[in-house]
């Protein structure tokens, strides 16, 4: 729970929390102020590939957003008795999600029918710089698991 969580890291312990997506572990603790923080004491989150879209919306809350710029040009011509062009350029800053929802759907897994050797995962490290954090995408080496009286 929240407050074993809290007491251990105090300690220097490592904990883990596994789940496939934010419903499946609320069946675990169906409380939203203890979920929440219990979420709040792991440092460390590691999303893989996921459709659920309450999860992938949390993982990208995460991140927050950064400042883009976008440009635009726009030009005209006029014809007829006078020729007239004109052309001009803008530069607006916007807000951007720093890591799209959508992202998460398209990671890398494995599949015993594709040679893909590695898996992708987005990680979001508390307390690190959002720069470092803006290209949060790893990818971890493939280790087939032997099966039993393999080898």
């Amino acid at each position: 729970d929240a407050d074993f969580f809290d007491k251990s890291r105090q300690a220097r312990h490592g904990n883990l929390i596994a789940s496939q997506n934010l419903p499946n572990l609320r069946k675990y603790c169906d409380r939203p102020d203890v979920l929440s923080s219990l979420l709040g004491l792991c440092l460390t989150k590691i999303f893989l590939q996921n459709s659920e879209p309450e999860t992938n919306h949390y993982a990208s809350n995460l991140f927050g957003q950064h400042l883009v710029s976008i440009g635009g040009s726009s030009g005209s011509v006029e014809s007829g008795r006078w020729h007239s062009t004109a052309q001009g350029e803008s530069v607006s800053d916007q807000y951007d999600l720093i890591l799209r929802p959508e992202r998460l759907t398209s990671l890398v897994v494995p599949h015993a029918e594709q040679e893909v050797p590695h898996c992708e995962a987005i990680v979001f490290r508390s307390g690190v710089d959002t720069d470092r954090n803006a290209r949060p995408k790893v990818k971890w080496p493939r280790h087939d698991i032997e099966s039993e009286g393999g080898r």
